[in-house]
């Protein structure tokens, strides 16, 4: 039997959730071999030193483009770039078709029969237009991920109704759903498949570290890229007012996206007690000695960092916006939430817990628990059953359980 081989195309020049996540789905993809086209090889090749058994099945190509075309996101500019990403994929799948590829242990025949697009149908048009192109020669399976909310555009509708097997988060359905001109709250065809993120288990968070912790000092830790929607300028507020009050020490670990269109926070600042760290191989680290994270994101489609913290042990704070983890968790069960966008009921919560420290440590032990039912291979099993071509994973919403009860593609994607 033939082993398979995808192309998965990352077109978003910096670091961000959804390739993070899409990482993890690689971790327990162990049928598949990977060409990844990519604009962001950089942050490609760290993972792969990171996790070297992925090496004889993950390649890395570059994703060609010119500099003036990679911020373009509408208008000629936008189709202009979209074709020349899609020229990109046409080269590289001719290339690797042109010759036998084959699997390095069983020398087995290995097929290349699939495109996984990992960003959003706006950002990976590209991938869409190449199937429409061969369609009629190429017996060619397109896997679209869905990170977040989808920018609402006559093209992402385009895309939407090709029929493509999607997976999707749920806070993706309702502007799914919009897209397709139907009401929300309906189910979505067939071939649309819900999942929620997990961790794999060679990259499962280390735990907090609490007897290295100065128990009078409180550690707060934040982790997220610098789009402005992200939220660092409330923790900064809210650091400054805590900070009068209790003793305080912040880590911030930042992601400063290159080429990007969207608004950026400033980093790092002249604060005092903050310290800061840009893509720091040594993450794992700086969280398991902190005590609490803080999430100031707004409405974010999943958030990675939130699940990881939980997973380190860390008392995690959220904003109660209706987001992913609003709807899972529950304020002093298993987290502290905060009026969203407002510094003072922030720090306010920070405060109420630098003074009841005992009283909020079984808080983080509940998500903790909850934290390990969020594994890679249970979270990713539909996604790596679609990728082996598996007829197992063409189960309908309603027969795939999720583990907890931006406006536009690239806010998600990030």
């Amino acid at each position: 039997m033939n082993k398979n081989a995808c192309i998965v195309f990352d077109p978003i020049p910096f670091e961000g959730g959804s390739k993070v996540a899409t990482r993890h789905m690689l971790e327990v993809s162990g049928e598949t071999r990977f060409h990844i086209l990519t604009s962001d090889t950089k942050s490609w090749n760290k993972w792969l030193d990171r996790a070297p058994t992925k090496r004889s099945v993950v390649l890395i190509h570059s994703l060609l483009c010119p500099q003036f075309l990679i911020k373009q996101s509408s208008g000629w500019g936008y189709w202009v770039k979209q074709i020349v990403l899609m020229l990109n994929i046409v080269g590289l799948w001719l290339k690797l078709s042109s010759r036998s590829q084959f699997n390095s242990t069983s020398k087995r025949i290995v097929s290349l029969n699939t495109l996984l697009l990992i960003s959003g149908p706006g950002v990976d048009l590209a991938g869409y237009l190449f199937s429409a192109l061969t369609r009629k020669i190429l017996s060619i399976k397109i896997i679209q991920c869905i990170h977040g909310p989808v920018f609402g555009s006559r093209v992402v509708s385009w895309c939407l109704k090709q029929g493509h097997q999607t997976f999707y988060l749920p806070s993706s359905k309702s502007s799914i759903n919009t897209l397709l001109s139907k009401q929300k709250d309906k189910d979505l065809p067939e071939y649309f498949v819900p999942f929620t993120n997990g961790i794999p288990e060679s990259h499962w968070p280390s735990v907090r570290n609490s007897d290295s912790n100065n128990f009078s000092t409180l550690k707060l830790f934040w982790a997220a890229s610098l789009l402005k929607w992200k939220g660092l300028d409330l923790l900064i507020q809210a650091h400054h007012l805590t900070s009068k009050q209790t003793l305080l020490s912040t880590s911030v670990c930042y992601i400063k996206p290159q080429n990007s269109y969207v608004e950026q926070s400033e980093a790092p600042q002249l604060v005092r007690d903050i310290k800061w760290f840009e893509e720091p191989e040594n993450l794992d680290e700086i969280r398991a000695n902190c005590d609490v994270f803080v999430s100031t994101s707004h409405s974010e489609p999943f958030g990675l960092s939130v699940l990881e913290s939980m997973a380190a042990g860390l008392l995690v704070v959220i904003p109660r916006d209706g987001a992913y983890w609003d709807k899972t968790l529950t304020d002093h069960q298993n987290c502290v939430k905060y009026v969203p966008n407002d510094v003072e009921s922030l720090a306010k919560a920070l405060v109420e817990i630098a003074q009841h420290r005992d009283q909020y440590q079984s808080i983080a032990r509940h998500g903790y628990k909850l934290a390990k039912t969020y594994t890679a291979k249970r979270c990713y099993q539909q996604i790596k059953l679609a990728l082996e071509g598996s007829e197992e994973s063409t189960e309908s919403e309603s027969e795939t359980k999720a583990i907890g009860t931006e406006t536009s593609d690239e806010r998600g994607a990030a």
